[in-house]
């Protein structure tokens, strides 16, 4: 009562509550009912749906994208209009990167085809069991055509063109080349199923971590032929 304006400044401060609380009311409800709720729910789900795609991208687009999933206030400002024109910016990116692993994996898939085919094995081998040796190859491009996460592709291009192609090779083999059945009373023992040793597999024992010189060259080359020659005497093969 001894302050008659503090009164005063206290009842406008309510009034201005009271008028922020609804200018919020209005403008959540805007949000809800318009075109901002469904880009906001369309973020949150890209974000959650292509996860594993992020780390194969630009971080610029989805610092935005993320500003928007955390913002405790989405409906305030021009904040879905920027993420709308970030959301296409991210996906534009994802597909266009898509595009360039899956294009990759499958010429790295068809490489490996190209190499099998080639073999004189191949050549022997009917209709039905060329179609056979191939099949998972074709299975892996097709699984390859419709994978939608990036890292996915490269595993199952890295799977096909080293141990699906191994395992296919050695398989080829035994089939172009048949064990024959031993004649009576011979005592020589059966011919033992080709087995192919990857070339990245082929370990070299060298003192040195780098080839710098000629000579560190001429070296590394006579331990590789070394191994190599082991590897033949054998009577194992080096798939290239």
């Amino acid at each position: 009562k001894d302050h008659p304006y503090l009164f005063n400044a206290i009842d406008q401060y309510k009034e201005d509550l009271l008028d922020d609380k609804d200018n919020v009311l209005d403008a959540i409800r805007k949000f809800m009912n318009g075109s901002q709720k469904e880009i906001f729910e369309n973020v949150l789900f890209y974000l959650d749906s292509n996860n594993a795609n992020f780390n194969f991208i630009n971080q610029d687009g989805l610092d935005k994208l993320n500003l928007v999933k955390d913002s405790p206030a989405p409906y305030k400002g021009n904040l879905m209009q920027e993420a709308k024109a970030a959301l296409e910016e991210v996906k534009n990116e994802v597909m266009s990167q898509l595009k360039l692993e899956r294009d990759a994996a499958s010429s790295s898939v068809k490489q490996a085809i190209d190499k099998l085919k080639s073999f004189a094995e191949f050549s022997k081998l009917s209709t039905p069991q060329q179609i056979d040796i191939l099949r998972s190859f074709e299975t892996a491009l097709t699984e390859i055509a419709q994978e939608r996460f990036i890292g996915n592709i490269r595993t199952k291009a890295n799977y096909t063109t080293t141990d699906l192609y191994q395992k296919q090779l050695e398989w080829m083999s035994q089939l172009a080349n048949p064990q024959k059945p031993a004649l009576p009373g011979s005592t020589e023992p059966p011919k033992p199923h080709i087995v192919f040793v990857r070339r990245d597999s082929v370990k070299i024992n060298f003192s040195k971590p780098a080839l710098e010189t000629q000579q560190d060259v001429e070296d590394y080359v006579a331990v590789l032929k070394e191994q190599y020659l082991k590897i033949i005497e054998e009577n194992k093969r080096i798939s290239l």
